[in-house]
């Protein structure tokens, strides 16, 4: 009798086992498909991948976004060289110097600030530039006149920033893009115009 009732109990076990594996599978292949539907839900409209973004628009056109104004005013392209100091202080580009010279006004109702990530300088071909991590170039914009990226803004202060991009001298096609809210873009031109 032994044998008999030590065949049950390992049956329920079994039929508990292959159960809570079966369970197991179930949340395992539904969290997968629902992962991927929330991902391409969660992108956009259509399932776009990544944030929205405003049509493309040219310098001293401004642009409202959430929190800010923000206009291209100029673009200066200095060249090989940067100099970033009154005392000359240069820094070369690998390719040629871009700054592109945004006025930003803030337009909530606390302080706000940016950093370098929130800017950006696409090319044709699909190509993308960074701001200059370069140590000297991060204070060619009080050089300049302008503030530093990175600080708090105030409501309804207005402020003007020289951003370095170090790009490739045939570079063209050129947008600058604010990456916050529906990522406005700017037509700027080629990096030898």
């Amino acid at each position: 009798m032994k044998k008999r009732s030590r065949h049950p109990i390992l049956r329920a076990v079994g039929v508990i086992v292959v159960l809570l594996l079966a369970c197991l599978v179930f949340v395992v292949v539904r969290s997968g498909s629902s992962g991927n539907s929330t991902g391409s839900a969660g992108t956009g409209q259509g399932g776009a991948k990544g944030p929205t973004t405003a049509p493309a628009t040219g310098p001293n056109q401004p642009v409202g976004v959430k929190n800010w104004e923000i206009t291209v005013t100029s673009i200066e392209r200095p060249g090989k060289d940067l100099t970033w100091s009154e005392f000359g202080n240069k820094s070369t580009a690998a390719g040629t110097w871009m700054i592109v010279v945004v006025k930003m006004r803030n337009t909530g109702t606390t302080n706000f600030g940016v950093n370098n990530p929130d800017f950006e300088l696409r090319a044709a071909g699909g190509i993308k530039y960074n701001v200059s991590s370069d140590a000297g170039t991060s204070t060619y914009s009080e050089f300049k006149g302008g503030q530093s990226v990175g600080g708090q803004v105030p409501p309804g202060v207005e402020v003007t920033y020289h951003i370095p991009f170090d790009v490739a001298p045939d570079a063209s096609g050129l947008q600058f893009v604010f990456k916050q809210d529906k990522n406005p873009v700017f037509t700027i031109g080629d990096a030898t115009q």
